[in-house]
C-alpha cells in the first residue's frame, strides 16, 4: 500500500509539474511568433489546446505511466520465472507475441493519427463556439443562429467520425490481442500436452506441476500486458496530443518579441526610412502590397499617409513596427535597420493607436498599465491627461478602478479611444503611430479625440493612416498611395493645387450634389480677392459642407446615439453584475441532475449502449470459462491412457481458440460501442 501511495502521487507530481511548464511554454512560444505566423495559422483553438491536449497529455504521462512499468515488471519477472522452469514450453507459447506486437504497433499508429484529427477538429469546433459567443450581438441581429449552429455540428461531425474510427482501431487491436493471447493458451495445452505425455515415455522431465509453473507464469505476463492495454490508448492519445503541442513549443520564431539580441541604443531621434521597400504578405504571396515604396519621416514630424483601401498604407505601420520582414528594400529607424535592433526595445519606442482599441476584462488602469510595466498611478493619470481621458474617468463612480467590461463593452467608442491613446503614451513612445485612430467614431467624440491626438503627437514623429481627410490637413507632409505606390508627396494646399491623385481623393469623398455649390462658393472667394493665403481651396469649402451634412446625416445620428445606448448598455451591465452575484448562492444549491434525465438525452445510442453492455457481459463469462477448462485439463493430464489424454488436450486446445474467439469479438464491441 505504501509504495503504491509513493507511486502514484509521485507520477502525478510529476505530471502536473510538466504539463504546468509546457503550458507556460506553449503560450510563450504561441506570443513569441511572428505575425506572418499567425495569418497561415488557425488561431482560434488555441485556448482549447492549451486544456484539452495538455490535459490527455497529462494523463499519458502521469499514474498511468506508473502503472504500465508495474505491469511490464509483473510480465518481464513471470516471463523469467516461465523460462527457468520450462523453456521449451515457454517458447513454443511466446511464438505469437510477435504478431502480436507488429499488429498492436500498426494498430497504434493509425490511432494516433486519428487521435490527432480528432482533437483538431474539436479544437475547430471550440474556437467556433469561443468565436459565436464573443460575437453573439452581431450573430443574433443577421439572425446567424442557425447557420453557426451548423458551422459548429459540421465540425462536431468530422470529430465524431474520427473518434468513431479511432474506437475502430482500438477495438480490433483490444481484440486481436486477447485473441492472441488465448491463442497461446491453446498451444500451451496442445504442446505441453504433449511434453507431458512424452516425459512419461522417458523422453524428458516435464510433468503436470511444470506445465502450471510455465503456464501460469506466462499467463500473469499475459494478463498484465492485456491490463496494460488501456494504458497504451492513454499513451497513443498523448502522443497525438504532444504531437500538435510541441510543434508550435519547438518552432523558433523568424521574428521573435522576447529575443535579447540586438542593438539598444541609448537614445533616438525618430528618423523613419523606407527605401524601395517590397513586400507580399504570408498569406497572399502573389498579390503585390508595397512595390518600391520610398518615403522619409523627420524627427518630430507628422506624417500622413493616405490612399485607397489596400495601396499599403497600414503595411507600412506594420513594417516599421518589424510585425513583418520585407520582401526586399530597407526599414530604417535612425539610420539603422530595424533588422539589426532589438525586438522588444524597438517596439518601446512606438506608442501606437488602431481603429478599433482592443481593452481587456479589467480595469481602467490596467487596461493602461498594459503600455509599460511598473508604471506608478501618477505616471496613469497623467497619461490619461495628456489623452484627454483624466476628466471622463473621474466622473465614473469607481474611476480608475472602473471595470470596462470584456473588450471595454462597458464604454462609448470614444472613450475606449482615449483609454487606448492614454496606455500607447505611458511608455513615453519617441514615435507615434495612428492607423485610422477616428474613423469609427462619430463626430463629436471624433472632435474630442482628434483633439487629444493634436496635443499628444507635438515633440514626436508621428504616422498617420486616415481615410478622413480633414483630419490630416494639418500633416506636415502627406503621402499619398495608388497600389502599392507612393503616387504623390506634399503639404494638402501643394497637393490640392496640382489636382491630382490627392484631389481627387479629397473631391471623392463629397457628394455629387454638393460640388457644383462648393464651385461656385470657390469662384465667389476668388473674384473678392487676389491675395494667395486669402483663396479657399475646394476641398476646405466642400469638406465643411460635407462635415454638416454627415453631422445631420441619419448615420451620424446613430453614431451620437451610440454613446447613450453604451451608457444604457453599462447600467444594464451593472445591474446584472449585481443580480449575477445575488445568485451566486442560489448556484450553489442547485439540485444535481438525475441520472434517468442523462439516460433520456442519450436515447438515440441506447442500441449501441446495450450491445457494448451485452459484450461486456459475455467479456466477465470468459474468466470463469477459463476456470472450468483449466480443470477439465488438469483432470485429462490423470488419465493413464496416453490416447485419450492426448485427444483430451487437443479438445481443449480447439476450445481455448473458440473462446479467443468470443473475447476478441465482445473486447471489439465492447471498445467500439461503450
Amino acid at each position: 500500500m505504501l509504495m503504491g501511495y509513493i507511486f502514484v502521487t509521485s507520477m502525478n507530481y510529476a505530471a502536473e509539474g510538466q504539463v504546468f511548464r509546457l503550458r507556460g511554454m506553449f503560450l510563450r512560444s504561441i506570443l513569441s511568433q511572428e505575425i506572418a505566423w499567425f495569418d497561415t495559422h488557425q488561431t482560434n483553438d488555441f485556448a482549447s489546446r492549451v486544456t484539452e491536449d495538455l490535459n490527455k497529455l497529462q494523463e499519458g504521462i502521469g499514474e498511468k505511466v506508473g502503472m504500465f512499468i508495474f505491469f511490464m515488471t509483473t510480465f518481464l519477472a513471470s516471463l523469467i520465472n516461465a523460462f527457468v522452469h520450462g523453456w521449451e514450453l515457454t517458447l513454443i507459447i511466446l511464438s505469437v507475441f510477435p504478431l502480436l506486437g507488429i499488429s498492436t504497433g500498426l494498430i497504434a499508429k493509425v490511432t494516433t493519427s486519428l487521435t490527432s484529427a480528432e482533437l483538431q477538429k474539436y479544437g475547430k469546433a471550440g474556437s467556433i463556439a469561443e468565436e459565436v459567443l464573443s460575437s453573439i450581438r452581431t450573430v443574433l441581429a443577421f439572425g446567424g443562429e442557425a447557420k453557426e449552429i451548423k458551422r459548429y455540428e459540421d465540425n462536431l461531425v468530422y470529430a465524431r467520425n474520427a473518434g468513431v474510427k479511432r474506437g475502430l482501431m482500438t477495438g480490433v487491436g483490444v481484440g486481436v490481442m486477447w485473441l492472441f493471447i488465448y491463442a497461446a493458451y491453446a498451444l500451451a495445452f496442445w504442446y505441453g500436452t504433449g511434453l507431458i505425455l512424452d516425459s512419461r515415455a522417458g523422453n524428458g522431465d516435464y510433468d503436470p506441476s511444470k506445465l502450471i509453473i510455465v503456464f501460469f507464469s506466462v499467463l500473469m505476463g499475459a494478463m498484465n500486458v492485456g491490463q496494460s492495454a488501456p494504458y497504451w490508448e492513454a499513451f497513443t492519445v498523448a502522443r497525438g496530443a504532444a504531437a500538435t503541442i510541441f510543434s508550435i513549443v519547438e518552432r523558433k520564431s523568424a521574428i521573435d518579441p522576447s529575443s535579447k539580441e540586438g542593438k539598444m541604443p541609448h537614445s533616438i531621434t525618430g528618423t523613419i526610412e523606407l527605401r524601395d521597400v517590397h513586400f507580399s504578405y504570408p498569406s497572399r504571396p502573389d498579390v503585390k502590397v508595397l512595390q518600391g515604396v520610398s518615403l522619409k519621416v523627420e524627427p518630430g514630424q507628422t506624417v500622413a499617409l493616405v490612399g485607397s483601401s489596400g495601396c499599403g498604407k497600414s503595411t507600412c505601420i506594420q513594417l516599421i513596427q518589424r510585425f513583418y520582414d520585407t520582401a526586399s528594400g530597407d526599414v530604417m529607424l535612425d539610420g539603422e535597420l530595424i533588422q539589426d535592433l532589438n525586438i522588444g526595445w524597438l517596439r518601446d519606442q512606438i506608442g501606437v493607436v488602431g481603429q478599433e482599441p482592443v481593452l481587456f476584462g479589467t480595469t481602467i488602469a490596467e487596461n493602461i498599465r498594459y503600455g509599460r510595466d511598473g508604471v506608478s498611478m501618477a505616471e496613469i493619470e497623467a497619461a490619461a491627461k495628456e489623452a484627454n481621458a483624466h476628466d471622463f474617468i473621474m466622473k465614473l463612480p469607481k474611476k480608475y478602478e472602473t471595470q470596462v467590461g470584456d473588450r471595454g463593452v462597458q464604454m462609448s467608442g470614444g472613450q475606449k479611444q482615449r483609454v487606448a491613446i492614454a496606455r500607447a503614451l505611458v511608455k513615453q513612445p519617441r514615435i507615434l503611430l495612428l492607423d485610422e485612430a477616428t474613423s469609427a467614431l462619430d463626430n463629436q467624440s471624433e472632435a474630442i479625440v482628434q483633439q487629444a491626438l493634436d496635443k499628444v503627437r507635438r515633440g514626436r514623429t508621428t504616422v498617420i493612416v486616415a481615410h478622413r481627410l480633414s483630419t490630416i490637413r494639418s500633416a506636415d507632409k502627406i503621402v499619398a498611395f495608388n497600389k502599392g505606390l507612393v503616387a504623390e508627396v506634399g503639404t494638402h494646399k501643394e497637393l490640392m493645387k496640382h489636382k491630382s491623385f490627392y484631389y481627387n481623393l479629397v473631391t471623392a469623398q463629397i457628394p455629387p450634389s454638393e460640388r457644383k455649390s462648393s464651385k461656385a462658393d470657390k469662384e465667389d472667394v476668388e473674384s473678392d480677392s487676389s491675395d494667395e493665403e486669402n483663396v479657399i481651396s475646394v476641398a476646405e469649402l466642400s469638406q465643411d459642407i460635407m462635415d454638416d451634412l454627415v453631422s445631420k446625416s441619419p448615420v451620424a445620428l446613430a453614431r451620437t446615439s451610440s454613446t447613450r445606448q453604451s451608457l444604457r448598455r453599462r447600467r444594464t451591465s451593472t445591474k446584472a453584475s449585481r443580480h449575477s452575484k445575488e445568485t451566486e448562492k442560489e448556484k450553489e444549491n442547485l439540485p444535481t441532475v438525475p441520472l434517468s434525465r442523462i439516460m433520456k438525452m442519450n436515447s438515440t445510442e441506447w442500441p449501441y449502449m446495450l450491445a457494448g453492455a451485452l459484450g461486456s457481459a459475455i467479456q466477465g463469462t470468459i474468466v470463469p470459462l477459463y476456470a472450468i477448462m483449466f480443470g477439465e485439463v488438469l483432470g485429462s493430464l490423470s488419465t493413464a491412457d496416453e490416447v485419450e489424454a492426448r485427444k483430451q488436450g487437443d479438445y481443449y486446445a480447439v476450445l481455448f481458440l473458440i473462446i479467443g474467439l468470443i473475447a476478441a469479438v465482445s473486447m471489439f464491441v465492447q471498445v467500439l460501442l461503450m
